[in-house]
Formats: C-alpha cells, structure tokens, sequence
C-alpha cells in the first residue's frame, strides 16, 4: 500500500504559501486480501498524519517566530 500526501501552508492573513511538503509512506500487505489492505493502509495513514502534525507544528512555529515584531 502506498499513499502520498502533498500539504500546503499557508498564511490565513495573507492567504501567502509559507511552505509545502509532499509525504509517501509505503507498506506492505502482511496478506494478500481487502484485509492485508485495509491493516497496511490504516498503518500508511498513521504515518503520514504522524508526519504532518509533526510538520505543522514544526512550520508554523517557524513562521510565527518569523512574523513577531
């Protein structure tokens, strides 16, 4: 199972993209039926959401620093 996810930020003020990153995750079926599908995709979006709060948090507190007076 793959899935990617490309997010884009942007600056609700300005509506301005402040960054984008795109995230792929691979897994594979531990067995070859919808089952083995569903197990792999559910773990692909759990790394990935993983990934992009990790992001969020990391961009956005970038930009806020970025943005202070």
């Amino acid at each position: 199972m793959r899935l990617t996810l490309r997010a884009t930020l942007s600056d609700n003020v300005t509506r301005q993209v402040i960054a984008w990153q795109t995230f792929d995750e691979s897994v594979p079926a531990a067995s070859d039926d919808p089952y083995g599908g569903v197990v792999a995709a559910n773990l692909a979006v759990q790394r990935v959401m993983a990934q992009l709060g990790r992001y969020c948090a990391t961009t956005a507190a970038l930009h806020s620093r970025a943005a202070a007076p």
